[in-house]
């Protein structure tokens, strides 16, 4: 990133890749940050490592983006939207609620982190994420298909509707790990419920080595503590909210 760079905001993330003629995952592939990072960052504003704007700034500008000069357009553009409204004095501007404590006018969407997972495990997890959704994004999108004279269902729709249950009941699982609530058994065990189950059904996931690896550092920190382990306790934000 060179001196005259500006910070890199989502909308001249995207607006750099308009310029190039590129897609998110073009950018993905060529700079290696991960799918769920520019995902997140540029359709919903949640926070990403300084290194990876650094790695984005990089490559836009090696190949011809001048980001301060797009920032200068972006933000012409802007002021020319608001003309009209900006120089009116505040008595005549339409007027706010006011806000509880903790709360902004621009919120953002996230959720508690459970401090228990390391940052890799996190990683992963969100990872396998982004994976499921464009998988389910796919199979939502697949045509209903209907077999044999009375019109049932086709094997091939029904093995893509059994998919597409398992892949969102996986993010379920995903989502609740990342909180430190497991919901599904990690043991071969035969099934008592359904929880088990799901977890029977989810052995060639590769989540469920990683939901292992959590319950196994957490049974640690039981015993160091010598009581139970506190699973609302000790959180962090997906992303960083003012508070």
């Amino acid at each position: 990133m060179t001196a005259n760079s500006v910070p890199l905001t989502p909308e001249l993330s995207k607006r750099a890749r308009r310029e190039l003629a590129m897609s998110q995952n073009d950018i993905i592939k060529a700079t290696g940050v991960q799918a769920y990072k520019v995902k997140q960052w540029e359709g919903r504003g949640l926070s990403i490592d300084l290194a990876d704007t650094r790695k984005l700034s990089d490559f836009y500008e090696a190949r011809g983006i001048n980001l301060a000069e797009l920032a200068d357009h972006i933000s012409r553009e802007g002021s020319a939207g608001r003309e009209g409204t900006a120089d009116k004095p505040p008595e005549t501007r339409p007027a706010r609620a006011p806000l509880q404590d903790g709360f902004t006018y621009s919120p953002r969407p996230g959720f508690f982190l459970s401090d228990q997972l390391a940052p890799s495990v996190v990683n992963s997890l969100m990872e396998r994420m982004e994976q499921n959704d464009e998988r389910i994004a796919e199979l939502v999108g697949e045509a209903f298909k209907t077999s044999g004279f009375f019109g049932s269902i086709s094997e091939d729709t029904e093995a893509k509707a059994r998919e597409l249950v398992g892949t969102l009941a996986e993010n379920h699982v995903i989502f609740r790990a990342l909180q430190g609530r497991n919901i599904v058994s990690t043991n071969r065990d035969q099934p008592k419920t359904l929880g088990d189950y799901l977890g029977k059904m989810m052995q060639a996931s590769p989540v469920l080595p990683l939901i292992a690896t959590y319950e196994n550092q957490a049974r640690q920190q039981r015993r160091c503590a010598g009581g139970p382990f506190d699973r609302l306790q000790g959180h962090r934000w997906a992303q960083s909210p003012r508070r």
